[in-house]
């Protein structure tokens, strides 16, 4: 029999601050009632759990869950007691048990949720319910334990033996394969997903992995009948492409790119089946993108509207913004910036930019930038003397990049932040490099500098850049035009009609 878990003997309160000891919910709680649920299997289950939590998460949600563990555990006392594990009864057959016993008792089932980023509102299950779902798969989990992670039906790709490339401010190590419902194309899809491991990033993988999961749904809604690959023919393919430029939402850069990468995981299950008929199911023409259209670039005064609420977030997010401006990195690059990246030389400074997606570069920065930089250093070493990085959240980990998203999408909501066209403005990390690409030209420096300073390996890309400037050019030049065209024709109208 498993013993009480009292949260006083975890790091989480040891360390809590004073704050977070006084704002806690229910401040008399601190003890985790183990012995009273009655099913000894479930105990040790169940204890395992709460363990795990309380050595991985903060105070406030430790003690917080305390309320939903003895809600679970009076269900689980009056209606699980034969159970030999949590996993014994399908997880959707247990949620419904335990929303009639949580109705039964007058507390809510669904509930609101505001998302202030997005500026909508939703709904979803209440915290109870989702406390079930989390012990569920976490049982799951363990009970998985001893099979090797590539044969399971949901990774974590860092736990495989040969584990990708990943982008430490992106966590998306997750592989889900049971939305797959034919087991021979989920099987084959393991096999070389696992194959590219040791090749491909963690991004790539996933991106994979979602162009055939939506395939072999489609095929599954479609062709029922069809349960293997040998069965896929050109047919199928034509009705695809219908469906993904219809009922997809997909922009035609996404649906093109998809296209591309189905293409080639096909390609290669083909080879490995020695399925010839799998091989070249796709034509150039089908993963052609009909829009041309450039990467959009911020104007002058929508830079200066974003850069004047910037104040009125938390300084250390307002400096990395202004640096990733001033930089033109992407967000990855911004964001994983270490404390000796820079350094000083005969009076110029220089940044050294570890970049996750190509390679490493140096490059000179302006006293003013380096400046900034060394207050954010100066921040970073005060409040987390031990770490690598400049850019740290409260509990010292790394920013994502969805997290700083969320944080600048509140800011530009609550302050009426609006682009050129009146719309809210648009938040994108990656548009402030083309707008630092599109300066570079304008400074007339030539193809090799402006790539160098863009991290590029070669020139191909400043192109975009240079179109992108004569875009914007030809936008601030319309009115000048019009008014000279007006003048044009009038006086061809003049001249028609003999008064010139």
């Amino acid at each position: 029999m498993k013993s009480n878990i009292n949260v006083i003997q975890y790091e989480c309160y040891i360390n809590a601050t004073e704050k977070q000891l006084e704002g806690l919910k229910w401040k008399d709680k601190r003890i985790y009632h183990i012995v009273e649920i009655k099913n000894e299997n479930l105990q040790k289950e169940i204890y395992s759990f709460v363990d795990d939590r309380c050595k991985r998460l903060a105070i406030t949600t430790v003690v917080g869950d305390i309320y939903k563990f003895d809600l679970l555990v009076e269900f689980l006392n009056s209606k699980c007691l034969e159970l030999k594990s949590i996993t014994d009864r399908p997880v959707d057959d247990l949620k419904r048990s335990y929303k009639a016993f949580l109705y039964q008792k007058g507390l809510s089932l669904r509930v609101n949720r505001s998302r202030k980023d997005r500026q909508t509102e939703g709904k979803q299950d209440s915290a109870n319910i989702s406390y079930l779902n989390m012990l569920y798969s976490y049982a799951t989990e363990q009970k998985n334990i001893s099979i090797p992670e590539n044969e399971k039906d949901v990774w974590d790709m860092r736990k495989l033996d040969i584990v990708p490339r990943s982008n430490p401010i992106r966590g998306r190590y997750r592989l889900d394969f049971r939305d797959i419902q034919q087991k021979e194309f989920k099987e084959i899809v393991k096999k070389i997903l696992y194959s590219h491991c040791g090749v491909k990033a963690m991004g790539s993988i996933k991106s994979e992995l979602l162009a055939f999961r939506r395939f072999a749904h489609f095929v599954y809604e479609k062709y029922p009948r069809v349960r293997h690959l040998i069965e896929i023919d050109r047919n199928m393919i034509e009705e695809y492409l219908i469906y993904i430029k219809t009922e997809t939402g997909l922009s035609a850069v996404s649906y093109s790119t998809e296209l591309s990468v189905l293409g080639n995981i096909l390609d290669e299950i083909g080879r490995e089946l020695e399925i010839g008929e799998l091989c070249n199911l796709f034509l150039s023409s089908d993963c052609k993108s009909y829009d041309n259209s450039l990467p959009r670039a911020y104007s002058d005064d929508e830079i200066k509207r974003f850069n004047r609420e910037l104040t009125k977030l938390r300084p250390q997010i307002g400096r990395c913004l202004i640096i990733h401006q001033m930089l033109g990195t992407r967000i990855e690059d911004t964001l994983t910036l270490r404390r000796d990246c820079m350094k000083e030389k005969e009076g110029h400074f220089y940044i050294t930019i570890r970049q996750s997606k190509t390679r490493m570069y140096t490059r000179p920065i302006s006293n003013q930038l380096a400046e900034l930089i060394n207050k954010a250093i100066e921040v970073s070493v005060e409040r987390y003397p031990n770490a690598d990085y400049i850019f740290l959240q409260d509990n010292g980990k790394l920013y994502t990049d969805s997290i700083l998203k969320y944080h600048v999408n509140i800011l530009i909501y609550e302050n009426n932040i609006k682009d050129d066209n009146g719309e809210y403005f648009e938040f994108r990390t990656h548009r402030f490099r083309h707008t630092f690409g599109v300066k570079l030209t304008e400074m007339h420096l030539d193809d090799d500098s402006i790539a160098r300073l863009l991290g590029h390996k070669d020139t191909r890309s400043v192109s975009h850049y240079r179109r992108l400037r004569n875009e914007v050019l030809a936008k601030d030049t319309l009115e000048v035009r019009n008014e000279l065209n007006q003048m044009l024709n009038q006086y061809r109208e003049e001249k028609k009609n003999g008064k010139v």
